[in-house]
């Protein structure tokens, strides 16, 4: 555990709760730095052959701000250290507890601790806020950055108000930011080295990996999951039918796929895409349809607008006894 380089209090969490925390580690990376994520980071860094930046413990932190899709390792990323010092919680630490919690253990993101991070300082994704938390989290740092008092519908999933500067949690909070400088330093001295035309030494980009989603089939109406969209019937005046589909929704993203088999020779099985978000447009992807007594997976597609793609052929097939549709997107 000391190769993950985390604070000592968290390090002492995962050994009470190891086999939970082994499974937090096994968490794949992603390709993408978005608001909410929570990363480990590095305890050294060199920028060049004579530039190190070292810490002690180096610390967990979530994304404030989401990088741009081509990340390049020198980018910055706007982050928030956690803590599990819940005690010392203010109206700017964001409390995520119980089964909010994707680390499995209750802590708090000092959204006030706002410190900038190098995106090859990054070492390890381990999960994501829910998406409340994440509009939580948005909220209470755009207030931060305006200065503003946080909206009362809020206050429940913070900490309270420093009340004066005998405050205890002042000195907590002088600690914490000493704690981070190791990123902020790191991330000026990129800046200022880049500047002066001084060839850097970083560690490579973060992996770009297959995004997994594994769905479960449902019989609806197709136009009760597209409304912007004319669907087609079988034959004019019929009343449309249900049948099977997919379908991935979050607040950011949506994917709408419905699953198709043809009655007649070769009896193909395919998938026929009738909503995507600009996110999934154009992505590569294969499918596996994993079925009671059986399993087919595609050949290299694309995912876009009104795509078959064709899984494979089975006069046998039976769209109900599908359990599963796993899309792996590139």
């Amino acid at each position: 555990m000391n190769e993950f380089n985390v604070p000592g209090d968290i390090r002492k969490l995962s050994r009470e709760r190891a086999p939970e925390f082994h499974k937090l580690l096994q968490v794949p990376p992603t390709s993408q730095i978005e608001v909410g994520q929570i990363w480990s980071t590095r305890a050294a860094l060199d920028l060049t052959s004579d530039l190190r930046f070292t810490t002690n413990e180096a610390r967990l932190v979530v994304i404030l701000t989401s990088a741009t899709k081509n990340t390049h390792p020198l980018d910055q990323v706007t982050t928030a250290p956690i803590s599990l010092q819940m005690g010392m919680a203010t109206d700017f630490d964001v409390l995520v507890m119980g089964d909010q919690s994707p680390l499995g253990f209750d802590f708090m993101v000092e959204v006030w601790n706002e410190t900038p991070v190098l995106v090859t300082h990054f070492k390890q994704y381990l999960g994501i806020l829910p998406e409340h938390l994440v509009t939580v989290l948005r909220t209470v740092y755009r207030m931060q950055v305006l200065d503003e008092e946080l909206p009362i519908e809020l206050r429940k999933w913070v900490g309270l108000r420093v009340i004066d500067e005998s405050d205890p949690r002042l000195a907590f909070q002088e600690a914490e930011i000493e704690a981070v400088e190791y990123l902020a330093q790191a991330a000026t001295a990129a800046i200022e080295l880049e500047a002066a035309g001084t060839e850097l030494t970083y560690i490579a980009p973060l992996p770009r990996v297959p995004r997994i989603l594994e769905l479960q089939p449902v019989r609806r109406k197709l136009s009760d999951l597209i409304r912007t969209r004319r669907i087609g019937y079988a034959s004019g005046g019929m009343e449309e039918q249900q049948t099977y589909v997919v379908h991935h929704q979050t607040d950011r993203e949506e994917l709408v796929i419905e699953i198709i088999n043809g009655l007649r020779p070769p009896y193909p099985v395919y998938l026929k895409v009738h909503n995507l978000s600009p996110s999934f447009e154009g992505r590569a992807c294969t499918v596996t349809i994993i079925s009671t007594d059986s399993e087919m997976r595609s050949q290299d597609a694309r995912l876009e607008l009104d795509a078959d793609i064709i899984v494979g052929n089975d006069p046998n097939f039976r769209r109900n006894q599908i359990k599963t549709v796993k899309i792996e997107i590139e």
